[in-house]
C-alpha cells in the first residue's frame, strides 16, 4: 500500500491510501465529501534499518491510533 495525497479546494489536503499503482485521479473529501484531485509528490523514500523503520512507523501511527492499555 502507497499513501497518496489529494487536495481538497474547501477543507485542504489531505492523504489515502491505495495499492501501489491503483490510486485514483480524485478521491472524495473525508471531511466535506467533495472531490479532490491527485497532488503529485516525492515519494517518502528512507534508508535507516528495517527496526528503526518498524519503530518510526509505530511511533507516527501511536499520534493518531493510539494502543490501548490493559495495565501499566
Amino acid at each position: 500500500m502507497a499513501t497518496y495525497e489529494y487536495h481538497c479546494r474547501e477543507c485542504g489536503p489531505f492523504e489515502v491510501r491505495h495499492p501501489i499503482g491503483q490510486a485514483p485521479a480524485e478521491a472524495s473529501c473525508g471531511q466535506c465529501g467533495a472531490s479532490a484531485p491527485r497532488r503529485f509528490s516525492p515519494p517518502a523514500v528512507r534508508q535507516v534499518s528495517p527496526a528503526l523503520g518498524r519503530a518510526l512507523d509505530a511511533q507516527a501511527a501511536s499520534a493518531y491510533e493510539p494502543k490501548v492499555v490493559t495495565r501499566p
